[in-house]
């Protein structure tokens, strides 16, 4: 039966009294009906063309539910809600709503569309010192950096406020003995409340008078993997946190430069987590998660051992690997380690050197290792842990670097941002677990794990949560360098991951040649799948798709980079050049204004269910005696629509 004659009988039944026939628009719906009923089943592209038809369809369409609705069920990837301490989306306004998705969606166009380059803006602030090593949290509003003098002797931790298009503000720092490696940051939970919670790595001398001795700047050596000391050294990892609400607090005094400089290195604002870890060992990796937003840290500290604290009031847990069963008389190397809090387990890569025929092949393997239960003691907990699922990686080589990306594990800030709050017993969807395997002249492997929905039936209730396997994941994708003399680099994400290509040698590795966005279907789990769906398998190798060069206007007059980060969710990425103050801000979005331009207006072709179903409602409640025949027509077609009608 054709909707258009239903419509046409519906018309000719339901005549209004003392009112002569008219032809069916939209203005014959009621605001409410529309806002309430109609609105709720366009998606965020038919609600923008509907904004350009009249000035009234304008008005209703900045309605807050409306914005809201769409942010409780779009899959995109979206940043914390501002400010992140005291809003959720109850108290969020209409305006805050639309430019929230509004950027989301142009970031996720941007990155997706590899034909068109996205419309990126440049600008600067000035970090007060030499930045080193930058962390920027999810939203691009916060910065925690390294930041030294002149010289390079004296470094502090400081977090800055970034504001869109404008300077950036210091609000707090943190005097540290020399420069801050490995630095990351997170949204996390502790006892005093919601604050950011910065974990970092610093190397000493193992004797203090050696660096006077000798006047060797420990922080001019490089990263902890690169160099070897001339001196024996030690490592310490720290984990610090500030709550958000002394953030706020600071960010409203706008404190000018001199008294900022007075306060800022007696500031006690932030707090101790957990016990400073002391090692001589070499430290090769740190990994800072949330577990239900609390923080979960872990530590690769030698060839193969594994630091472990999930919380304070938590020991810390050493767990020695054992080595492979086929290869145990063969040294064993970690290269990368990915917590996975949500199934108790641990994600390592490590790299065998096995002796055949006279000489070394390297072996790599996946592995999974199990979490052992933590005690509330401040004695260190040591055990031996063998792997409960090991996978052989057919590389043919031995990766010089290996980067693995974050599951997605759901946190309060993105809870806030759906409006639901995950319990301690439910486990939010994950996101596939890349891992990327670079070579200086061969290029980058890339493997990917998918996670799946699993059930568990303990005594009281079932519970639901996701889990990773080594054997649902996806054929080895392969891409060879650039060029000869240049190699790939990689800053993963979950859903947006950026290549960029430098040089090979080790001096000139600061040198950035070009940059490309990554966007593959295989790396991006469907929301509404459970399983994971496997790529086929024909025992061949596949190169990358996607993989898409963005033309940046930052390599037309620098190109030289001490520290590159970036933030996924608004697509805000930064440059820290070295022995410069200045901090290089990229945008691929841009936040929708109302003060904008509009493109010109084009018809607007309006569904003829959503028209019907809006009509048939206003008409029910005005003549609900008078039309029930009305009304089994109208539901007759509630099939067709995503939810049954509400009268």
């Amino acid at each position: 039966m054709r909707f258009g004659f239903s419509l046409t009988m519906m018309f000719n039944t339901a005549r209004m009294d003392n009112m002569e026939e008219r032809k069916p628009t939209l203005d014959l719906i009621p605001n409410d009906v529309l806002v309430d009923l109609v609105f709720d089943y366009l998606e965020l592209q038919e609600i923008l063309a509907l904004r350009r038809v009249s000035k009234l369809y304008y008005n209703l369409t900045k309605q807050p539910v409306i914005w809201k609705r769409l942010l409780k069920r779009t899959t995109l990837l979206l940043p914390p809600l501002p400010p992140e301490a005291n809003h959720d989306l109850a108290n969020l306004k209409g305006d805050t709503a639309e430019r929230f998705l509004m950027r989301a969606h142009e970031v996720n166009k941007a990155w997706r569309d590899a034909h068109v380059q996205p419309p990126s803006t440049v600008w600067e602030f000035d970090a007060k010192g030499y930045v080193a090593e930058m962390a920027l949290l999810p939203g691009g509003r916060y910065l925690v950096a390294s930041v030294s003098d002149r010289d390079k002797w004296n470094w502090m931790l400081v977090l800055y406020a970034v504001h869109d298009r404008g300077p950036a503000e210091p609000l707090v720092a943190y005097k540290t003995e020399s420069r801050a490696q490995m630095l990351q940051a997170k949204f996390a939970t502790y006892s005093a409340g919601r604050g950011i919670v910065v974990s970092w790595l610093i190397r000493r001398w193992r004797h203090s008078n050696q660096d006077r001795h000798w006047a060797i700047n420990i922080s001019d050596l490089g990263l902890a993997w690169e160099n070897e000391p001339p001196f024996p050294m030690k490592y310490e990892v720290r984990t610090c946190c500030i709550s958000l609400d002394v953030l706020e607090k600071a960010w409203d005094s706008r404190m000018s430069r001199e008294e900022w400089r007075n306060c800022a290195m007696d500031c006690d604002d932030f707090l101790q987590l957990s016990p400073t870890l002391r090692t001589t060992e070499k430290v090769s990796q740190l990994c800072l998660d949330t577990n239900f937003g609390q923080p979960f840290l872990a530590v690769a500290a030698g060839d193969d051992n594994i630091r472990i604290r999930p919380s304070p009031g938590y020991a810390w847990v050493n767990m020695r690997l054992k080595p492979h069963s086929v290869y145990i008389e063969c040294p064993h190397y970690i290269k990368a380690i990915r917590p996975l809090p949500q199934q108790r387990q641990i994600l390592v890569v490590r790299v065998i050197e096995s002796h055949r025929t006279g000489r070394t092949i390297p072996l790599t393997v996946v592995e999974l290792f199990d979490i052992p239960s933590f005690a509330t003691t401040d004695d260190e907990i040591k055990i031996q842990a063998s792997a409960r699922q090991t996978s052989l990686v057919e590389l043919q080589y031995r990766p010089a670097e290996v980067r693995i990306s974050e599951p997605g594990t759901p946190h309060w800030p993105e809870a806030e941002v759906r409006g639901r709050v995950w319990r301690e017993d439910e486990h939010g969807p994950l996101h596939p677990i890349s891992i990327f395997f670079l070579h200086d002249a061969i290029g980058v492997t890339r493997v990917t794990l998918y996670p799946k929905k699993m059930r568990y039936d303990p005594p009281l209730e079932p519970i639901i949560y996701w889990r990773y396997d080594l054997r649902w994941s996806c054929p080895l994708r392969r891409e060879s360098t650039p060029t000869e003399n240049q190699r790939w680099a990689v800053i993963p994400g979950l859903r947006r991951t950026w290549f960029y290509a430098t040089h090979w040698k080790r001096d000139l590795r600061d040198w950035v040649d070009a940059f490309y966005r990554y966007h593959d279907p295989e790396t991006i789990r469907p929301a509404d799948r459970e399983d994971p769906l496997l790529p086929p398998r024909d025992g061949t190798w596949y190169s990358f798709f996607g993989l898409k060069q963005l033309a940046c206007p930052l390599n037309e007059v620098y190109n030289r980079f001490e520290h590159i980060v970036f933030d996924e969710s608004t697509g805000r990425m930064m440059f820290a050049k070295p022995d410069y103050n200045e901090v290089s801000v990229v945008d691929l979005s841009r936040e929708a204004r109302a003060d904008e331009p509009q493109p010109p207006s084009k018809p607007f072709k309006f569904p003829k269910v959503l028209l019907g179903l809006g009509l048939g409602a206003s008409l029910l409640a005005r003549h609900a005696n008078s039309l029930i025949a009305l009304a089994h027509k109208v539901l007759a077609f509630q099939g067709k629509y995503k939810a049954p009608l509400v009268l």
